[in-house]
């Protein structure tokens, strides 16, 4: 039973939504001719309403003065701030914010997009649109590379890797997830058979 809760309470990486923006000149409104480029990659854990992100950007025409989440609005239209960005002046930045209902409903919702402000272009430099991650088709077989970028440690991939591949798991050979949620799936399936089996690991 013990290790039955452990394997229900370690579900809970499901309630966590990746996200990302990718930052340019031309999705400005109106658009500009900046050689600069931008990528933001968020988590929303739906439980906290929690928001956490990592914002990167170069070639930018000067350091960045500001840097907001605007919303609510669709990409091509302008919007208020919605949120600021912490230690926007700084590449790679990070942050976070519990958001209130109606701004995380306007953020799944894809209305919410990245602006970043500079001297040259105060009303903003680089944006991008928020949207959930899209799910991409993985084959059991290749799951070692995407997983070691999440996980970073070849020892536990491969045993999860040969684990999953075993005939002791009667799961699909075909995932349908993100990379981070997929290998999240793949650690809880594995650590819940092996608590259920002892010494199976």
């Amino acid at each position: 039973m013990g290790a039955m809760a452990i394997c229900v309470s370690s579900l809970s990486f499901a309630q966590v939504l990746n996200l990302g923006a990718t930052l340019s000149g031309a999705a400005e409104v109106p658009p500009n001719t900046s050689a600069g480029m931008g990528q933001l990659q968020a988590e929303f854990d739906k439980a906290t309403k929690t928001l956490r992100y990592t914002l990167r950007y170069n070639g930018l025409s000067g350091p960045v003065k500001a840097a907001h989440f605007h919303g609510p609005a669709d990409a091509g239209k302008n919007a208020g701030v919605a949120l600021g960005i912490n230690n926007a002046g700084d590449s790679p930045g990070q942050g976070s914010a519990v958001l209130t209902t109606e701004q995380a409903a306007d953020l799944l919702a894809g209305k919410w997009y990245v602006n970043l402000h500079t001297a040259a272009n105060p009303s903003g430099e680089l944006r991008g649109q928020v949207a959930l991650e899209k799910k991409k088709q993985f084959m059991a077989g290749n799951l070692s590379p995407i997983c070691q970028q999440v996980w970073g440690n070849k020892s536990r991939i491969a045993r999860v890797r040969a684990e999953l591949l075993s005939s002791a798991f009667a799961v699909p050979k075909v995932f349908y997830a993100t990379p981070s949620a997929l290998c999240n799936l793949v650690l809880v399936v594995v650590y819940c058979s092996a608590t259920a089996s002892p010494g199976r690991m």
